[in-house]
């Protein structure tokens, strides 16, 4: 493919150099299991990277990340799969913490915007 139409090459070729570090094996005990113990649910905005504000390495916390940093059905869903995960597979612990982060200038906030709204709706087949 042409490098003007896709970043993919890019991409997996930096996964293959990250396959052969260590540092995907410094893992808890229980890897499912974030070190931090912490659940951060935060916006998909690129500018926000919780790995960055937090200060977040590798197997430090499950990142959810969707529009406006919102709970939706499916976010909740997660969070009650890894609280059984936990509560069945580690049920000593440790356990864990929710953390939902919002942020500025949030581009979710063009959804307060009735046309912008009922056009995106309407082009994405939602009521």
């Amino acid at each position: 493919m042409n490098a003007h139409t896709t970043n993919i090459a890019a991409l997996l070729k930096r996964n293959q150099a990250f396959a052969t570090t260590e540092d995907r094996r410094h893992v808890m005990p229980h890897s499912f299991i974030p070190r931090q113990r912490s659940f951060v649910i935060t916006c998909l905005d690129p500018r926000v990277d919780p790995a960055a504000f937090l200060g977040l390495r590798l197997g430090d916390a499950i990142v959810v990340r969707a529009l406006g940093g919102r709970v939706s059905a499916a976010t909740l869903r997660d969070v009650a799969y890894f609280s059984y995960l936990v509560e069945t597979k580690a049920p000593e612990g440790p356990y864990f913490e929710v953390t939902v982060i919002h942020h500025t200038d949030c581009g979710s906030s063009l959804l307060a915007d009735e046309t912008f709204r009922h056009r995106f709706a309407e082009r994405a087949g939602y009521d």
